[in-house]
């Protein structure tokens, strides 16, 4: 095997060498991904990893090569790279020569990169650029070369270098502010290059060096490059085995005694590598030396038990719980002299039982791979919780071994082939990222019944599942099931869920899957039946009209869809496009055949399907049910047969292409589109079917995927047209933030005529990542605009210059979905509720048949977080609404009155405990008037809501405001869904973190379900079918029930069964359907 198709195929990481501690303390995710990622703690607080290098030193290392002169940072290198430049990637692939990607080196104010850059001219880290004009921290940008760069590493270490302003920070006290209150969610990862580390790396051989100076140079650089790892040396003995030479210990702290560990090595002696990667398991094991004390030198005093240079064993480095730990093995020969370990080998603990009986190979070295097997299979403390495993690298210096490559497989890491001193260099980097990367562990658990999202059309539900991975690509599928007699059943008509566990049954078998599928999210399903890669239909929007041109073709034959588009090297071009399609260019399935199809769909990890009934019968309809993913695809699916009819990319999540087929290991989870997807019927007639003037209209956004809303015209099923794309740089939009608020369409009279419009909240500034509160940059707004145009027609925000509705105290984002109602039952929307980021509630009246500033009046109606007190806030009081409210109208008493149920929760991060979360009911008693946006009072306040916790049967006052409910179940208890309120009872579910095993699990949390009273709060059924005598009152505990789900579980919705006659109405855990009316206006009796 080539170098070159080593590299492709080698997992490698997105962070280059000075990653550094960067991946040992990686930043927590947002969102619902922490619940997937164990060991993601602040820097400082996780164990270490180890990295035990070892360093053939045989009399062949002494051989001379040409290469070239050594890395000098100081040394103007000629070349095509700019030299004053930091190219950038969110991939490891190095910038080909006429890459545009580079940004003002003079522009760095990443301490951090300072010293890998400048000794291995790379870094890799989670790095932001500054946008002066909307005063935030964005992604880096290749048109705007000069803006200032941070990273994530220096918060409170160093910030603009001249003074004591060390936290980047966004809005007014950006770009770098005295304390941390104000720092931007670093949710991008790059890596960087020095433009003329670029330029020497391309240079050829000019001198000429021994090859074990080339292996001390690019050792030395490297070790001079990383922090926060612990690192150890290891070398060969004249003719057996090997000693450690310097024990594991952190490298900040012994880094100048390895250099000179390092400086002093000598070459001379054979190549015993067999014995010597076996005296590394003895060390890491912490059992006896062996050929540790076989020649002088020995192992170090510091590697052997109580530090006594005369212990005849070691002391195990492996100190913590789940620490990673490595050995990087660099050979430029085959084994020689290494035949001693071949019985002990295969003596070793347990080694049969992981490996199998004997060595697989025979003479020298017979043993290499088995004991890197063995290394990777073995638990070496079994006193720790998890597995204290060994992953092993090798790399062959100027030697090609298939015994090398099999030993990395084997050892569960990579094989790597270098020459000179750049690919040794390289090399080296590649593994050490590669280790750090993998600090995070991705826990993949059983799919628990409906990930996140799943839709129901008829009998039909719809369930999108995924599973975590640690690398860009989550594996994802759109499953189809059955509702028969209130439960999901397979095609074999047997329940598909296990009812004491809440996960499918390992024998269930879903729609459209040709066996039973059970919790394998890659098999059956929707991408099971993916159109072969030449009939598939794969469109973007790059030539413009309907999707279906040819110049929108994601195809080899479209010129227009070049390398720069994918972001893919120039000579990967039509073999990345040909991979997205479905060709398996890289044999994923292992089955030696590079030209078969793959068969693979992205995770659609927060998307709920949506269906539309084009025609057919009630018993066999023609459905499309569309859904979207984080590989950037909008998929049409026939749903009678599960097979995709077309899949559409936007054009600015093209680049992404390049980063799904490398699919790099990342804990930086990477979205696309991954918001709810909105179906509306334009000139509905109310009859099955779509026919004459109807129109089907799909709007959607991306949630972290990106700041857009799109607007498809998907009424001919096999042409879809897109409408419309708005962004953050579209005219008028400037304050739109990530696109997490799902629009909503109605009908709104303006200046006499009746327009079809999209409503949407602002969305989400990603700043609310960081646990504090906070204002916002972006997302602190409303949108109403036209649905088939886009063209924006109304508009909220605090900002005089970009909103018709000026709103002073509108400084916090909107993540959440608009409730829009017809108060009036006219057929045109004229109240709004949402909650934002800072704990308000916001109410909006439309004044229909007027227009302009005039249009719309509003103000908070309640202030039930940090927003309403005086700094500096308590994170117990930072509650945060990202659920669209449930309103419902009541009478009682002869009062009229709308109550918003609604519940506080920090959604970017399920596993906080640090918020005092609850549910409210507020009660809005100016139901049928219109409030003047001057004219509104202080908002409520939590006292203002009568505290219902202890009480399961409280009695609330006509004229009291409402009600609250506050969580505490569990530390951390919280609602991250919206309620739904049927009979005057209020269903919703909350999530708790939970503690998990052990520190090597993610925690998957624990999910109830509520039900209670909506004038009240009072339980109104015995939920937790605790034993009661008869006639004993319902008490606090009776209001919820633990849910059998791991995962956040979905909001409730109620399905009534076609033989309602016969059943009750059946609540089951799905999403609501998709084609929903405004809820009824009819006032209930409470």
């Amino acid at each position: 095997m080539n170098r070159n198709s080593i590299r492709t195929t080698a997992r490698r990481a997105r962070l280059m060498a000075g990653a550094l501690g960067l991946m040992v303390a990686a930043g927590t995710p947002a969102d619902d991904t922490e619940l997937f990622v164990a060991n993601l703690e602040p820097r400082g607080t996780v164990a270490q990893p180890n990295i035990l290098f070892v360093i053939d030193t045989s009399g062949s290392m002494a051989t001379d090569v040409l290469t070239q002169a050594p890395w000098d940072p100081a040394v103007t290198w000629d070349g095509c790279f700019e030299t004053d430049g930091l190219y950038f990637s969110t991939t490891s692939t190095r910038p080909d020569c006429g890459s545009n990607d580079w940004l003002e080196k003079s522009q760095d104010f990443c301490q951090d990169a300072q010293g890998p850059l400048s000794g291995v001219g790379t870094y890799g880290g989670q790095l932001l650029g500054w946008r002066a004009d909307s005063e935030r921290w964005v992604a880096l940008n290749a048109d705007q070369k000069s803006r200032p760069i941070e990273c994530r590493n220096d918060a409170g270490i160093h910030g603009n270098g001249t003074d004591s302003r060390l936290w980047a920070a966004n809005g007014a006290e950006g770009p770098w502010a005295g304390a941390g209150d104000f720092q931007p969610a670093w949710n991008e990862s790059y890596t960087l290059w020095d433009g003329n580390w670029l330029n020497w790396n391309a240079t050829g051989g000019s001198v000429t060096r021994q090859r074990l100076e080339i292996v001390q140079d690019a050792t030395n650089q490297l070790i001079d490059s990383l922090s926060g790892v612990n690192v150890g040396l290891m070398r060969f003995h004249v003719e057996e085995g090997g000693p450690v030479l310097a024990a594991l210990s952190d490298v900040d702290a012994s880094r100048t005694a390895l250099r000179t560990t390092i400086d002093e090595l000598t070459a001379n002696g054979w190549s015993p590598l067999s014995e010597t990667l076996y005296e590394a398991g003895q060390y890491y094991a912490g059992r006896d030396v062996i050929f540790g004390d076989a020649e002088e030198p020995g192992s170090v005093a510091a590697s052997r038990r109580g530090g006594d240079p005369n212990a005849t064993g070691y002391r195990s480095p492996l100190t913590d719980a789940c620490q990673k730990s490595y050995v990087v093995l660099l050979t430029d020969g085959a084994p020689s002299q290494d035949t001693s370990a071949n019985e002990l080998i295969p003596a070793l603990p347990g080694y049969a039982s992981l490996v199998g009986p004997g060595c697989s190979g025979t003479g020298d070295g017979a043993c290499l791979a088995d004991m890197a097997e063995y290394l990777f299979k073995r638990d070496l403390d079994a006193n720790e919780a998890g597995i204290q495993n060994v992953t092993t690298y090798t790399v062959g210096f100027t030697v090609d071994l298939p015994l090398l490559e099999e030993t990395a497989r084997r050892g569960g890491g990579e094989y790597f082939l270098a020459d000179d001193t750049s690919s040794l260099a390289a090399a080296l980097n590649d593994i050490v990222v590669s280790i750090l990367e993998d600090a995070a562990t991705f826990t993949a658990p059983t799919v628990p019944v409906n990930a996140f999202s799943r839709t129901r059309n008829l009998n039909d539900v719809y369930v999108s599942v995924f599973e975590p991975t640690g690398t860009m690509h989550w594996p994802g599928n759109l499953k189809k099931y059955r509702l028969a007699g209130g439960r999901l059943v397979g095609q074999d008509d047997q329940p598909a869920v296990d009812a004491a566990t809440g996960f499918f049954r390992d024998d269930a078998i879903s729609f459209w899957s040709p066996a039973a599928d059970g919790n394998a999210v890659r098999e059956g399903g929707a991408a099971s039946r993916l159109p072969d890669p030449d009939s598939r239909l794969l469109y973007t929007d790059i030539a413009g009209g309907p999707l279906t041109v040819a110049g929108n073709a994601i195809a080899v034959a479209n010129e227009a869809l070049t390398a720069e588009l994918i972001g893919a090297p120039a000579e990967q071009r039509d073999t990345v496009i040909e991979w997205f399609r479905g060709v398996d260019v890289r044999d994923e399935d292992d089955d030696g055949s590079t030209a078969d199809t793959r068969r693979a769909m992205g995770d659609p990890l927060h998307v709920r399907p949506a269906a539309v009934i084009y025609g057919g019968s009630e018993d066999n309809p023609d459905t499309v049910v569309f859904t979207a993913t984080n590989d950037g695809q909008l998929h049409a699916v026939d749903a009678r047969t599960g097979v995709e009819l077309w899949a559409y990319t936007p054009s600015r999540l093209l680049p992404r292409i390049y980063e799904l087929y490398q699919d790099e290991p990342t804990s930086t989870k990477r979205y696309g589109l991954d918001s709810d997807l909105r179906i509306h019927v334009l000139n509905d007639d109310g009859a099955p079917g779509i026919s004459g003037a109807e129109r089907v209209i799909l709007v959607f956004g991306m949630r972290r995927g990106g700041d857009s809303v799109f607007a498809l015209d998907v009424t001919n099923r096999s042409a879809p047209v897109r409408l419309w794309e708005i962004n953050g740089r579209t005219p008028g939009f400037a304050d739109l933030g990530q696109t997490w608020s799902t629009p909503v369409v109605a009908q709104v009279d303006i200046g006499g005529t009746v327009r079809t419009v999209a409503l949407f909240g602002g969305g989400y500034d990603d700043g609310q990542d960081n646990p504090g509160y906070r204002t916002d940059n972006v997302g602190n707004a409303v949108y109403m605009v036209e649905l088939l145009t886009g063209a924006k027609l109304w508009s909220a925000g605090d900002n005089s210059l970009e909103h018709d509705l000026v709103l002073t105290q509108m400084t916090h984002s909107i993540p959440a979905p608009l409730s829009v109602l017809d108060v009036t039952q006219d057929g045109l929307a004229d109240r709004i509720y949402v909650g934002d980021m800072g704990g308000r509630v916001w109410r909006f009246d439309i004044v229909n048949r007027l227009s302009g500033s005039s249009l719309v009046e509003g103000g908070v109606l309640a202030s039930l977080g940090a927003a309403a007190l005086p700094a500096p806030q308590p994170l117990s009081q930072v509650r945060r609404f990202y659920a669209s409210p449930d309103i419902v109208p009541v009478v009682t008493q002869g009062t009229y009155y709308l109550t918003i149920n609604l519940g506080s929760g920090f959604r970017a991060h399920p596993l906080d405990t640090a918020t005092s979360d609850a549910f409210y009911s507020i009660r809005d008693f100016r139901v049928l008037e219109v409030i003047d946006s001057d004219d509104y009072l202080p908002p409520l306040r939590t006292t203002a809501l009568v505290d219902v916790t202890n009480n399961p049967d409280p009695t609330l006052l006509i004229s009291d405001r409402g009600w609250r409910l506050r969580l505490v179940q569990a530390p951390g208890e919280k609602v991250l869904n919206r309620s739904m309120t049927f009979q005057n009872t209020v269903f919703f579910k909350s999530f708790s973190p939970g503690a998990p095993a052990n520190s090597c699990i993610a925690g998957q949390g624990v999910n109830r379900l509520y039900q209670v009273n909506v004038s009240s709060g009072a339980a109104v059924t015995n939920l937790d079918q605790s034993i009661d005598e008869p006639g004993d009152p319902l008490t606090v505990a009776d209001r919820s029930v633990v849910l059998q789900q791991r995962g956040i579980a979905p909001e409730a919705v109620f399905i009534f069964p076609d033989d309602a006659a016969e059943q009750p109405l059946s609540l089951i855990h799905i999403s609501e359907p998709t084609r929903r009316t405004i809820p009824s206006r009819m006032p209930s009796s409470a």
